[in-house]
This record gives structure tokens, sequence and C-alpha cells, in this order.
């Protein structure tokens, strides 16, 4: 149904990037979610029926810019949540933990995403978490003995990562993509946590280890099949038109890339 592919896709870009808060009153509970892309606020802004706003961080010492806002709160979180909830994977308890200082909990699924209901939710988590690469790059590569004993041609570099601070979340995300057949690799990769020094506000910085998962080549472009009719925000679809457009052009193609443009051909 459409309108649980718009819950799956707006409880992926929660579970991203949003903030789902449970207060210690029913009043101070709430939703919300703030970006620099306004394509996806203002997405969610028209489903919850709220306004999108903008705000600048004038005082910053970063060069950032303007954020886009939106929230829902009070009883008018109720049937949003409810319609959220078996869509919902890393906001979920807190979700499940609102309804019930409504007394307005109802059993529902955990991790029963149709095909449609998975890749829209991907969608969402993908633009909040994710990275779309394309670029076109030179090198040369040894070809035979000659005057100059090198070949200059061109390649595509195809990209897609996801990362996140929730091993189990990763790991369902592999799973899935798995299961549907987007690729056979399972493994992830895992960067320790560290600490670092800010250069401007000179405060220390404590980062929790991060797990990425990486697609390339033709199983980047076998999962922006699936997810491309789901997302919101142009840049990052522009970036996918992009990757399409230059795997075509590449003269050295994996077998599994060739089978992936076969379905790009009439475009």
């Amino acid at each position: 149904m459409k309108h649980n592919k718009e819950y799956s896709y707006i409880a992926g870009f929660l579970d991203g990037d949003g903030c789902i808060h449970l207060g210690k009153k029913r009043s101070a509970s709430k939703i919300e979610v703030a970006v620099t892309d306004f394509e996806p606020i203002q997405f969610i802004a028209d489903h919850f029926n709220k306004k999108m706003r903008m705000k600048y961080e004038r005082n910053s010492p970063f060069n950032v810019k303007p954020r886009y806002r939106t929230a829902c709160s009070g009883f008018d979180l109720i049937p949003h949540l409810k319609g959220l909830l078996p869509f919902l994977v890393e906001k979920r308890n807190n979700s499940f933990a609102i309804l019930k200082q409504y007394n307005a909990y109802e059993f529902s699924p955990y991790l029963q995403h149709n095909r449609e209901e998975f890749f829209a939710w991907l969608a969402g988590f993908s633009e909040a978490e994710g990275h779309f690469g394309a670029r076109k790059r030179k090198t040369s590569k040894s070809k035979r003995t000659t005057s100059s004993g090198k070949k200059i041609y061109d390649y595509t570099e195809t990209s897609y990562q996801l990362v996140n601070t929730n091993e189990s979340l990763i790991n369902y995300v592999l799973c899935k993509l798995r299961d549907y057949g987007i690729t056979k690799k399972m493994k992830y990769n895992t960067l320790n946590r560290y600490t670092k020094t800010c250069p401007i506000t000179k405060k220390t910085i404590t980062r929790k280890p991060i797990y990425r998962i990486f697609l390339g080549g033709g199983d980047a472009l076998f999962l922006y099949k699936e997810i491309y009719p789901f997302m919101k925000i142009k840049r990052k679809k522009d970036k996918i038109i992009e990757s399409i457009k230059l795997s075509k052009e590449k003269k050295y193609k994996h077998k599994r890339l060739k089978e992936a443009l076969t379905h790009y051909e009439a475009q």
C-alpha cells in the first residue's frame, strides 16, 4: 500500500537522522527531524500535516548550511507513531514507550517488511546515513613493452556506502540485501572507536565504533534500481543517474555490471 511505503520511508529517515524523544511528561514527547536537505523534511511535514521551518546557525563557528526542521508532538503523535511502529528499527523502543504513555499501544509486528516496504525504508535510511559516489577516473596500466610501456584508459568508479554505529542494524540490512539477491557479500568494515580534538572548539570528541557497508559496480546498480523510486533528495538521485551514465560508458565491464545494466537499457 502507498501509505505503508510512505511510513516505511519516513521510518528509515527517522532511524538514520531523526529524533523520537520520550519526555518525562506526555506533552514533552515528540518526533523531530532537522537536516540541511529540504526535500525529505517537506515530505515528512506534509505527511504529518505540520509546517517546515528553516533555521540559520548564525553563531556557529562552522560554515554550516541552513537546516530545515519539522516536529510533531502531543496527541497528534499517536496515529503517526502507530503507522511508523511496524517499520522502525533503531527508534522503535522510544516509539513503543511513547504509545504506552498515552495508553495507545497496540501489537505491532517487528522487522516484517515486505520487499517494497524494506526498500522504501532503506531509501530513507540511505538518504540519512548513506553516501552515493560516481566518478570517472584516469589511470595507467602496463599493456606491453613499447616505447612508453603504458596505456592510458578511463574507468568508472561507482560506489554506495552505508554507515552507522548500530551493529545489529547493519547486520539486518546486510541479511536483507543477501536475501533479495542484491549482493552476495556478507562482510562490512569496522572503524574502531577513537578520539580527536576539534580544531575550532578545541573540545575532545569521542567517536563510537562505526560499521560500514560498501557496494560497488553491479551490486550498487542493483540496489539503486530498488531504492531510487522512493528517494526524495535531488542531489543524491542525481548521483545515481550519473553512476548509471558512467557505467554505460565503461569499456571493460564485469559480468555482474553487465547484468545490472540490462535493467537500464531503455534509460
